[in-house]
């Protein structure tokens, strides 16, 4: 049974998705703005806005706006969105 078990977790790991690394807090960045109409100047409220890693991997990051149009985007690798 042992033989059997050391087997199976050994497929298992090795058929498990490789961890990243952390990234340094020195590489992160966060992004805030406003969104609003463009024909009015009213702030948008519980816009979905969404920012996608420039990888193969195409991580995604997603922020919602408050009543006032404001978001922010926090603990964001810099140079890695588009």
């Amino acid at each position: 049974m042992l033989p059997c078990l050391c087997a199976l977790l050994l497929l298992w790991s090795l058929s498990a998705p490789a961890q990243t690394p952390p990234v340094p807090r020195e590489n992160l960045c966060s992004i805030e703005g406003k969104v609003v109409r463009a024909d009015t100047g009213e702030p948008l409220a519980k816009s979905r806005l969404t920012l996608l890693e420039n990888t193969e991997k195409g991580k995604g990051f997603s922020a919602l706006t408050d009543a006032a149009g404001k978001f922010e985007f926090k603990d964001i690798p810099r140079a890695s969105t588009t």
